[in-house]
């Protein structure tokens, strides 16, 4: 596995808070409807939804590690490979019939 660093200030978000911020800015509302981490269960949630939380971090001592890309590919031969990121998540699921490729897949950490 690949190391990388996720140290340059969130600009390896995928592109994602820019599309919060158009989204909310088109609709102040929507943050509304985004579920709180903090008011809702957690089993009540769909995996893969967007959440919001309200917290505080405080004294990083050491690094996060995480599946920053991850190859799942078949296991019934084909070629079929699909990429994905776990930069978001706290854990995924393999689909079925899949398998995660780990000579593909990339470790990131974020450094404190």
């Amino acid at each position: 596995n690949n190391n990388n660093s996720d140290d340059d200030n969130g600009r390896n978000d995928w592109g994602l808070k820019s599309l919060v911020d158009r989204v909310i800015a088109a609709d102040p509302s929507f943050r509304k409807r985004i579920p709180c981490l903090n008011t809702t269960k957690v089993e009540l949630m769909r995996p893969g939804s967007l959440v919001r939380v309200r917290c505080i971090v405080q004294d990083m001592f050491d690094p996060e590690f995480y599946a920053g890309v991850f190859a799942l590919k078949t296991t019934d031969g084909s070629q079929d490979t699909k990429l994905r990121s776990g930069k978001f998540m706290d854990g995924f699921v393999t689909p079925q019939n899949y398998v995660v490729d780990e000579q593909q897949s990339i470790t990131y950490d974020r450094q404190p």
